[in-house]
């Protein structure tokens, strides 16, 4: 990156030791997991967007716990280039149509792999949801390593397990969002390099919609969306005055698809405005769920902006 300046960087600090493990982690065998449903609500880290880039010492610190509570099965497969392969397709199974998706994979990869999916999915029932995003983020330098067509074949047939009930939810858009890009990124390193190639107003309404799309997902109540919303798009200031600053629903995956497509395009400036915008949105409530955390680092990855774990939720 021509733009790269080392004196922009704070230095690691490198004098920490970790503890002994103890010995039921030596032997393989980790903490119990957190049980933690996808309606379970935390408090908001307002410091979430301040992170962005700069990991402090307590995310490195959560990290650690975090990577020590991963099942040695999961932990394992996410360390290896065929484990993490097959791990990033049980992450994208849906529980109600696991047979089907499972027989999905059978026909694309053979028996043999099918069942160590099937053995990874049960595995991820045992645990929170929590985990799903980190383990698929563990994964990616694994993956990384492997031939471009296949990195190709497995996002076509984690785009196929999605769309076989006929319908995508939220959270496998976010996942599909954060594994596409990432390949995507390992396929054509720096394609992304140059930016502001998009108009203003086309840039102020996918904002506006994103909010809108945000505001959505954290509030139960029209009223509630309606004030969260509004909450976000005052980041903006003047600028969004112009835009059609209004909440609306449906057809949730297609609007969100298509602002994250163009925002993706924004500055840096931009980018950060965004983030803090959806901060806000999802703050006004003082809580976030899973599900908001998981789409924060959805549009995260899209903006190509590094997100530290997001404590409050994990």
């Amino acid at each position: 990156d021509p733009s790269f300046r080392e004196s922009e960087y704070t230095k690691v600090e490198t004098n920490h030791v970790d503890p002994a493990p103890q010995p039921e982690q030596a032997a393989g065998f980790a903490p119990a997991a957190p049980d933690i449903s996808r309606t379970a609500q935390f408090p908001v880290d307002t410091k979430v967007a301040d992170s962005i880039g700069r990991p402090a010492p307590e995310h490195v610190g959560f990290a650690r716990k975090l990577r020590r509570s991963i099942p040695a099965l999961l932990n394992k497969a996410a360390h290896s280039p065929s484990g993490a392969y097959l791990l990033t397709l049980a992450l994208v199974i849906d529980e109600p149509y696991v047979e089907r998706q499972l027989s999905i994979i059978e026909g694309q990869l053979g028996e043999t792999r099918a069942l160590q999916v099937k053995e990874y999915f049960e595995e991820l029932t045992k645990i929170s949801p929590i985990y799903r995003l980190p383990l698929l983020e563990i994964s990616f330098p694994e993956l990384k390593k492997r031939p471009a067509p296949k990195l190709e074949f497995l996002l076509d047939l984690v785009q196929r397990l999605i769309e076989d009930d006929g319908r995508i939810d939220l959270r496998e858009f976010c996942l599909y969002q954060v594994i596409a890009r990432h390949l995507a990124q390992a396929a054509a390193p720096g394609a992304n390099a140059k930016r502001n190639r998009v108009a203003k107003s086309a840039a102020r309404d996918a904002a506006i919609d994103l909010l809108s799309i945000v505001a959505e997902q954290g509030h139960v109540d029209e009223k509630s969306r309606d004030l969260a919303f509004r909450a976000g798009v005052t980041v903006f200031g003047e600028w969004a005055k112009a835009g059609n600053a209004t909440t609306s629903t449906g057809q949730t995956i297609k609007r969100l698809q298509e602002a994250l497509d163009i925002l993706s395009e924004i500055n840096s400036a931009g980018q950060q405005s965004l983030i803090e915008a959806v901060m806000k949105t999802i703050a006004h409530d003082g809580k976030m769920t899973v599900p908001e955390a998981e789409l924060l680092r959805a549009i995260c990855a899209t903006l190509d902006c590094p997100l530290p774990p997001i404590i409050s939720v994990a």
